[in-house]
């Protein structure tokens, strides 16, 4: 992710009268009327959808760390301090992913990563030229389990060559089952 490059999908490109977005999307040259929550969280889902479509045709692959690399995006195991399993932080106003060492070696560390991934997602546009401006903490935490969710989906079928049956199929990346 080091220096300009280009998002993955641009929504100046997919604007449609249909649209209905407002205050929550800041790139496209359109104004949208947001009426409520459930209205942005679909908009979100169905934005994550195409930008995950599109991370597969750019980089061929969906695998959470194989992103990062690709990105640039530095990840580094240290103690997260009172924090869950990770977070990211922005020095010189580059993304890196901080995960507590203990999942290291577990299988949690892709949904940390995938997790962290919709946090960047958020705050740079880097799949999507349209950034969610920050929300409330449980918009943004909500999206981030989003993007975590839909990346991890299809890491699944990558990986076992047929999609989830359901949700708690996610478990083995260390998706919550809380979040089902």
């Amino acid at each position: 992710m080091k220096g300009n490059q280009r998002p993955f999908f641009s929504y100046e490109e997919s604007c449609s009268d249909e649209s209905r977005i407002t205050t929550k999307i800041t790139s496209c040259s359109k104004s949208f009327n947001l009426t409520n929550f459930n209205e942005v969280k679909d908009m979100f889902e169905s934005a994550i959808k195409i930008a995950i479509q599109n991370i597969k045709k750019e980089i061929n692959t969906v695998d959470p760390f194989e992103i990062v690399k690709k990105l640039n995006i530095d990840i580094k195991y240290m103690d997260v301090l009172g924090r869950n399993m990770s977070y990211t932080i922005y020095p010189l106003e580059e993304p890196v992913i901080i995960i507590n060492p203990e999942f290291q070696s577990d299988e949690k560390r892709y949904y940390a990563v995938a997790h962290e991934l919709g946090y960047i997602y958020q705050k740079t546009g880097i799949f999507f030229t349209a950034t969610v401006s920050a929300g409330t903490d449980e918009e943004i935490e909500l999206h981030a389990k989003i993007f975590a969710k839909y990346l991890l989906i299809n890491f699944f079928k990558q990986e076992h060559g047929h999609p989830i049956n359901d949700l708690s199929d996610l478990s083995i990346y260390g998706y919550p089952l809380t979040d089902l």
